[in-house]
């Protein structure tokens, strides 16, 4: 399995969303032409407006944070970074690191569907792979798949930042979980 054009517009939809976070003055500091055009093949039906941060920002978590959502723990982009990279950077989290956690995890992919999988990859895109790989979420999963309302449960606990619930992630959830159960 690949992730789709499904999982890449959820992950791009939140993880690039200036309004989430604090303290930072975007003025300038989205991409200037106001219209983004992508590659056909990462996301051609995606419609991306005015919503790609190309200079390094802090999130709501506290983390130094650059493109779609991307943690970084040097200064390389304190220049800031140009739509491609932006993308480069998305793509090479998702192909290198996330996609091979679940598809070495040959109890959760004999059991999922192409939907399921780019919800989960959406999901620990924000939440990370080893968080994913120890949580009660994926163990309901793979012993209870048709138990939905369980599994939405455990989805939503990921709402959370510093312990405090966040409506921009619960709205994420709901979308993941949506297209988990589709």
């Amino acid at each position: 399995m690949k992730t789709t054009n499904k999982g890449f517009k959820i992950i791009k939809k939140y993880e690039s969303c200036a309004s989430k976070c604090k303290g930072v003055d975007f003025k300038n500091k989205i991409y200037p032409n106001g219209k983004l055009i992508w590659s056909q093949i990462l996301c051609s039906s995606i419609d991306i407006k005015n919503n790609v941060i190309v200079y390094p920002y802090i999130c709501e978590a506290g983390k130094k944070t650059i493109g779609y959502g991307t943690v970084i723990s040097h200064n390389n982009f304190d220049k800031g970074i140009d739509v491609i990279t932006c993308t480069k950077l998305l793509t090479d989290k998702i192909v290198n690191e996330f996609e091979p956690s679940i598809l070495n995890d040959k109890n959760i992919t004999k059991i999922i569907n192409q939907s399921q999988f780019d919800a989960i990859i959406s999901l620990i895109y924000n939440i990370g792979s080893a968080a994913f790989a120890k949580s009660t979420l994926r163990k309901n999963i793979i012993t209870n798949i048709a138990n939905k309302e369980k599994i939405k449960e455990q989805w939503l606990k990921w709402s959370y930042v510093n312990k405090v619930k966040n409506e921009g992630l619960l709205k994420r959830r709901m979308e993941e979980y949506s297209l988990f159960i589709s």
